[in-house]
């Protein structure tokens, strides 16, 4: 009573270790084009365990980290790997769409093993099978964000759209950016579709430029999209430009005394790095700060969300390694709170969660808006 009284809260009683463990698999680019975003998702997958070591239950989790070399053929040799020889109870994946796209076509039928996908995008993920699971919005929500925001809160008419073919991601992105653009009257200036080599970013920059787009669209790698910045300021050009999820802070984390490269680029996201955080937020980056000394990325961000959430969904079984229950749990998500905003997932694994779109301004991510 004095303490209701008083406004205090009595902290919870620590959890009486059980002796048990239960592993949870990771698998994540940590080598290759992609390690930068592996290595920070990594951490920030650490820094949250820093603060939920234990399961309610007492029994003691324990990550088992695999690199897919970014390699669809090389991601099932380590899944299977985490299965049958580590007998995970749940993976968390830290991978590209590419890679993840390989996994789902043999979970379902051969692994049997939960798998919560915490960076990959691409809609058809969730749509070949029940065990894979979406923490981030897919790239038919976040094309289309980026097309009307282009439209109508840009007003801009003409757009020139980038893609990679050799990229699930990249090619599913700019197709459904183009469909988009144009049912609400845009017009595409025009299409480049990047080969796997001998780029010359100087001559598709300029032939670009020739046909007046008023914005570029960038769903491509940052090394290019590095690239094309520096070729169009060679010509005295500054195209307003917009890319995809996690591209500023992939930037920012691969190429640092690059940033300056792509000052003002807009891009979608899942932080708004001026917007206020909850508090978890504050604990689990006052924790990565205390780790590891820098700030926080947006897969930094996504890795700890991911591992509290299915650390939440393995709470709510009777057993916490129950696979069957873990993937049910963790498609019974409703209003978690992140790290800024509420995340729910629903039974197709979709993930229903605010999408950003920042901008960098004097070599930091600012906030311009937010979508529901």
């Amino acid at each position: 009573m004095i303490f209701v009284l008083s406004g205090c809260e009595q902290t919870p009683p620590p959890i009486e270790p059980s002796g048990n463990i239960v592993k949870v698999g990771v698998i994540g680019s940590f080598s290759g084009p992609h390690k930068a975003w592996g290595n920070k998702g990594l951490q920030g997958i650490k820094a949250a365990q820093k603060l939920t070591p234990y399961h309610d239950n007492g029994d003691k989790i324990e990550l088992i980290v695999e690199d897919d070399r970014d390699s669809p053929t090389h991601v099932i040799e380590v899944l299977k790997k985490l299965v049958k020889e580590d007998q995970v109870s749940a993976i968390l994946m830290l991978s590209d769409s590419d890679p993840v796209l390989a996994v789902s076509r043999i979970s379902e039928q051969y692994i049997r093993t939960p798998v919560l996908a915490l960076v990959a995008t691409h809609p058809a993920i969730t749509q070949r099978n029940s065990l894979i699971s979406q923490l981030v919005l897919d790239n038919k929500f976040q094309a289309t964000v980026a097309a009307l925001f282009v439209r109508d809160e840009l007003l801009i008419d003409r757009v020139a759209v980038f893609s990679n073919p050799n990229s699930a991601n990249s090619t599913y992105l700019a197709d459904e950016f183009e469909r988009q653009f144009k049912s609400v009257n845009g017009e595409i200036s025009d299409r480049i579709v990047l080969s796997k080599k001998n780029i010359n970013h100087s001559e598709i920059i300029q032939e670009v430029r020739s046909k007046n787009p008023q914005l570029l669209y960038l769903p491509i790698n940052a090394a290019d999209l590095i690239a094309f910045s520096k070729e169009a300021k060679k010509i005295n050009w500054a195209p307003i430009a917009m890319s995809s999820d996690g591209m500023l802070a992939n930037v920012m984390a691969a190429h640092e005394d690059e940033i300056a490269r792509v000052e003002g680029f807009m891009a979608t996201d899942f932080f708004g790095f001026d917007l206020p955080t909850t508090p978890f937020g504050k604990e689990v980056l006052k924790t990565y700060i205390s780790l590891y000394g820098d700030n926080a990325t947006t897969h930094s961000g996504l890795g700890a969300e991911g591992y509290t959430l299915l650390i939440n969904a393995m709470n709510r079984c009777d057993k916490p390694a129950n696979k069957a229950c873990i993937n049910k749990m963790i498609r019974s998500t409703d209003n978690f709170t992140g790290i800024q905003k509420k995340i729910s997932i629903g039974r197709d694994g979709k993930a229903k969660r605010p999408l950003i779109v920042n901008s960098v301004v004097g070599g930091e991510l600012e906030y311009v808006a937010i979508v529901y």
